[in-house]
């Protein structure tokens, strides 16, 4: 009998040291998890800060970025006009070709034009009006 309380005794107190050893371990393994809920709530709490800090600027700027390509756009369909008309200027009964075309009907008339007998002729024109003016300017003393 007293081997068996001696197995009994011997039992118990293996049984006490390994519940030691499990209270230990429940200890570190609540320590960890302590940790672990701590850096979580860090990780939340600086989440929540990024997106109260940065989220606003960046809905702004993205709205501000659609409003000048907005713009941008306008003003290249604009420049897309302008090219157009520039290049209307240019074709074949464009504005460009009517100047040209004036031109050389200008040109060719005054090609034509006898230089000559106008200068003449406005010769023969001061040589009957110097008459005229000497003979009215008599009357003006």
């Amino acid at each position: 009998m007293e081997e068996r309380s001696r197995d009994v005794i011997g039992l118990l107190e293996e049984l006490t040291e390994q519940n030691r050893q499990q209270t230990a371990s429940l200890k570190k393994q609540l320590f960890v998890t302590r940790i672990l809920a701590a850096a979580g709530c860090v990780l939340a709490a600086a989440v929540i800060a990024v997106f109260l800090l940065i989220v606003p600027p960046m809905l702004q700027i993205i709205s501000q970025g659609q409003e000048t390509l907005v713009e941008v756009t306008d003003t290249l369909q604009t420049a897309q006009e302008t090219l157009t008309d520039i290049q209307t200027l240019f074709d074949e009964n464009g504005l460009v070709w009517q100047s040209s075309e004036a031109l050389s009907q200008a040109t060719e008339k005054l090609n034509r034009m006898d230089i000559e007998s106008l200068n003449s002729a406005i010769r023969d024109l001061g040589a009957v009006v110097e008459p005229l003016a000497e003979f009215f300017g008599k009357f003006k003393r």
